[in-house]
């Protein structure tokens, strides 16, 4: 599936189903809560990598295509990696 058509079935699309006109795009007056992924970025899940408290995932060991770099909810920056 294209990288495009799987944005909007997780992001525009539920938002419509929902009737959330702020949610699920990026414009003025929408809710500021984006993923900044940097999709050539490849890189092994290791538990010192998570960020989170718990470092148990079925991911661990995979090598992924893409990493995620910044995470903002309602405007404000709650993870960034550098």
């Amino acid at each position: 599936m294209p990288l495009a058509k799987a944005l909007n079935r997780i992001t525009a699309a539920p938002a419509q189903v929902l009737n959330l006109d702020a949610a699920g795009r990026v414009a003025v007056g929408s809710v500021a809560d984006l993923c900044v992924f940097d999709r050539n970025a490849h890189w092994r899940v290791e538990p010192r990598a998570l960020k989170s408290q718990g470092h148990n995932t079925p991911f661990l060991g995979y090598e992924l295509p893409a990493r995620v770099r910044a995470t903002i909810v309602s405007g404000r920056v709650a993870f960034e990696q550098r």
